[in-house]
């Protein structure tokens, strides 16, 4: 069974006008193609893409492409092809990763090969004056991470991975998207930063700037 599909070719801005067609149409999903590479050889978001991202008010699915010569032209295709084989999922344990959980137990229902569970105790913040609480604190997130296992290995999860560990999330969470075949990373756009965030979360943007893979993005609710 196909989607039913429709086209519209309109004048203006386009980050303004697809998120003015979002609302208009109720859409429950935005999808943007990145393909872009920096002069260093690193992937980032085009232009368009960004700027949807930093003004959607519904979930937006960053679909990594790759480009490739097919007959003398150049074409685009996802860079992975079954986004159900190795779902990753930072967590901060904020409201918002609380919704973000939400697409991930849909994700399990449809039976996701493996899922891993990840949390990134902050180095630089627990580092300052926290850092005699870390193994209180490792405590109580992998307990948490394992209730979360628990409820998606209900749903149908093949193999649910936990993973806690310390450093800098954007870097972490980055790294963990180059192993093992991460398929798609699905998480939230604010998380518990001692700074509000504006728009769109500074770890979030980093993942889907710089993932080889496609980057779900949860808005918080406004």
């Amino acid at each position: 069974m196909g989607y039913k599909t429709s086209g519209q070719m309109v004048l203006g801005l386009p980050h303004i006008e697809i998120n003015r067609l979002v609302d208009k149409y109720d859409c429950s999903l935005v999808v943007v193609g990145s393909h872009g590479r920096t002069m260093a050889g690193e992937i980032f978001l085009g232009g368009v893409a960004s700027s949807v991202l930093h003004n959607a008010t519904r979930p937006v699915l960053v679909l990594r492409l790759k480009l490739k010569d097919e007959e003398g032209k150049k074409v685009c295709e996802p860079a992975i092809c079954d986004p159900l084989h190795h779902v990753l999922f930072p967590t901060d344990f904020s409201d918002n990763a609380e919704r973000a959980f939400a697409h991930v137990k849909k994700i399990a229902e449809c039976g996701a090969d493996q899922i891993t569970l990840l949390h990134v105790q902050d180095k630089g913040n627990i580092d300052r004056h926290l850092r005699a609480k870390l193994e209180e604190f490792n405590q109580i997130d992998t307990e948490r991470l394992e209730r979360l296992k628990v409820e998606i290995e209900g749903l149908g999860a093949k193999k649910v991975n936990v993973e806690l560990p310390y450093g800098s999330p954007k870097k972490e969470i980055i790294d963990r998207t180059r192993q093992d075949d991460i398929s798609l990373v699905i998480m939230g756009t604010q998380g518990r930063g001692y700074v509000g965030e504006l728009l769109l979360g500074s770890v979030s943007y980093a993942v889907a700037r710089h993932s080889q893979t496609s980057v779900l993005l949860i808005r918080a609710i406004r």
